[in-house]
């Protein structure tokens, strides 16, 4: 599969129609999500491996990485809502690309209490921290406690990277920033006074050092 047709795939994916503020759920663009996936496939970290999505949402990204050759993807939200959508994703897929079977599973939890082990990759999109600080560093965490290698999208500042660097360092991972995005928040709720507005998010690679 070719990165664009992955793109104009996942363009079909159905986003919340009432999604929640408290959860920051802002769905990861379509042209996005399949840049960030490429990016992961390219370095092998997709194709055969298992792959987890903390704070899957809709499904882009976990689906996303099966259309790549995933062998298996399990996704983790806390909202019930949103993840029957993402099996209405999931079935939406499996007929645009011919009945294609797809392995996954979801997990309605909280990711921090959510028991989970032998993962290859993990690819997500954490909440940013717009609404609670540090949000995106509890799914960092959880991230580094059931893999070797971490793909994921936080606040482009200078501060919040010397943090992340500084705590994946703490943590035993070195990392990387591939690239940073101008991400679209649309208007979706009442505190935005804007159609749509833009923030600056990192693309960051983690991955266990082995010193």
């Amino acid at each position: 599969m070719l990165k664009r047709d992955l793109e104009l795939l996942l363009q079909r994916i159905e986003e919340p129609i009432s999604p929640k503020l408290y959860l920051e759920q802002y769905t990861t663009p379509a042209s996005i999500a399949a840049d960030m996936l490429w990016e992961a496939y390219m370095r092998g970290d997709v194709e055969n491996k298992v792959i987890a999505d903390l704070g899957c949402g809709a499904g882009r990204l976990l689906l996303g990485s099966l259309l790549l050759g995933a062998s298996y993807a399990v996704g983790i939200d806390i909202d019930c809502e949103i993840l029957l959508l993402l099996d209405e994703n999931a079935w939406r897929v499996t007929k645009l690309e011919g009945d294609i079977m797809l392995m996954y599973d979801t997990i309605l939890s909280d990711i921090r209490k959510t028991p989970i082990r032998r993962i290859d990759t993990v690819i997500m999109n954490p909440p940013f921290g717009l609404r609670s600080k540090t949000s995106d560093i509890v799914f960092l965490e959880k991230a580094f406690g059931i893999t070797e290698t971490v793909y994921s999208l936080h606040l482009c500042n200078d501060k919040n990277r010397s943090f992340i660097k500084r705590f994946a360092r703490e943590k035993g991972y070195s990392s990387e920033i591939i690239k940073t995005y101008n991400y679209p928040i649309r208007q979706l709720h009442e505190a935005h006074r804007r159609r749509i507005y833009y923030i600056k998010v990192d693309y960051w690679r983690f991955r266990r050092s082995r010193e």
